[in-house]
């Protein structure tokens, strides 16, 4: 049996081993790190309570993200929420919904997803180019998070607490095609920029 191997979907963008990046004046575009995501669904506010208490975390509303003990939570759509944690960690969190009751559902999508992270002064700027919404912080602020479309794309857009820009997650099959389009937006602000 032939051996298997991660590989990102942005490997040709990066130098040898590290992830993708590129950086100008006021932007920062960067591959992030692989991460396991876990969609958990919940058949009520019930199963929802159980799946929270698997977790660890408190299962947020309607566009909200929250971080607590290496783990985001992001809410997705009713009864669904993205957990966002290290790989090493997947098989006991499964483990811990498995045993959460009937009515919950858990589906690893890490291998389908693809993150980028867009920082710096410009990010909004930059991300507005494909996407109509008001990323403000008064209106998009950190713990923000929802599902729009970004250069065409359907994606995931959210503000970590803490986090100094944007985090973006799209299907791994358009990984590249997405990084492109974002430096291609960004050079219109650092027309300097250089990859690294």
């Amino acid at each position: 049996m032939p051996d298997t191997c991660a590989r990102s979907a942005l490997a040709r963008f990066a130098g040898g081993d590290s992830l993708a990046c590129w950086s100008g004046d006021a932007i920062g575009i960067r591959e992030l790190p692989f991460a396991a995501i876990v969609r958990v669904q919940a058949l009520d506010d019930a199963c929802g309570a159980a799946a929270g208490a698997a977790i660890g975390v408190a299962l947020p509303g309607p566009g909200t993200l929250v971080q607590d003990d290496g783990r985001s939570v992001a809410w997705v759509a009713p009864c669904e929420w993205l957990v966002f944690l290290e790989p090493s960690a997947e098989p006991a969190l499964l483990a811990a919904l498995a045993a959460a009751g009937a009515g919950v559902f858990a589906t690893p999508i890490g291998d389908a997803r693809t993150g980028i992270a867009v920082e710096g002064a410009r990010a909004a700027e930059v991300l507005a180019r494909g996407t109509g919404l008001d990323l403000h912080p008064s209106v998009f602020p950190e713990g923000r998070v929802t599902n729009t479309r970004l250069a065409q794309l359907a994606v995931m857009l959210a503000r970590a607490p803490g986090m100094p820009g944007f985090h973006v997650w799209v299907d791994r099959s358009a990984g590249a095609w997405l990084w492109q389009w974002l430096l291609d937006a960004a050079s219109e602000f650092a027309p300097a920029a250089h990859d690294h």
